[in-house]
């Protein structure tokens, strides 16, 4: 876990991209897309969960063939999450991108850009990403994410990786789904923290897999 060390980039660094400019990225390169989402700094109730499930996704394919596509920054305090993906496909050799939100920027301090990100885009999103408020509707990072990639696997993952999900199954899109439960220690002191109830460990998006998986049969 980090306290308070300021790591990653700068997302300032960065302007915004259009829609259409992140598409032609893509639509130019040839590798198949693998989106990752899980759990950001509440992490892992099991050290090194990401880093297996990563390298075993990743390894299974030419290096050459894939891209390892995500849109979780890491923060000044908790953990790297999900985003701990992108220093494993570094190690294995594979090229990562990323399409994050912009507003992020208005928290620069604090939520910053992977150093193992190689391809970074941000695209005008003020919702930090998932469903637009009180609707089904994907917020602009959230269909761009969903258009790029090829398949994604989820590896637990609160409120936003269980929309992110259920976009993902909605778009027709094969998805993986582990189920992981979060840190327990941290997760429950940052919901006291921040006056919330008690946290179920196992994830909004167990929850959300649960329903699909029901609705499926």
């Amino acid at each position: 876990m980090h306290t308070g060390n300021l790591r990653g980039r700068d997302p300032l660094w960065w302007d915004d991209q259009s829609p259409a400019t992140v598409r032609e990225f893509f639509a130019r390169r040839s590798e198949h897309v693998i989106y990752f989402a899980g759990y950001a700094e509440l992490g892992y109730q099991r050290e090194g969960h990401v880093r297996e499930i990563a390298s075993e996704v990743l390894g299974a394919l030419p290096r050459s063939e894939v891209l390892a596509h995500g849109s979780t920054m890491i923060r000044d305090s908790g953990f790297d999450g999900i985003a701990e993906m992108f220093g494993v496909a570094k190690s294995l050799g594979v090229e990562t991108t990323g399409i994050f939100p912009s507003v992020s920027r208005y928290f620069a301090q604090t939520h910053r850009v992977p150093d193992d990100c190689d391809h970074v885009f941000f695209v005008t999103d003020e919702i930090w990403g998932g469903f637009l408020p009180g609707t089904d509707r994907l917020s602009s990072s959230l269909q761009l994410n969903v258009e790029v990639s090829d398949e994604a696997v989820f590896i637990g993952g609160g409120k936003h990786a269980a929309e992110e999900l259920r976009a993902f199954v909605a778009a027709g899109k094969p998805v993986t789904f582990i189920p992981a439960e979060m840190n327990h220690t941290f997760a429950r002191d940052w919901c006291r923290r921040n006056g919330k109830e008690e946290p179920d460990l196992q994830g909004a998006a167990y929850t959300a897999w649960k329903e699909i998986c029901e609705k499926s049969v």
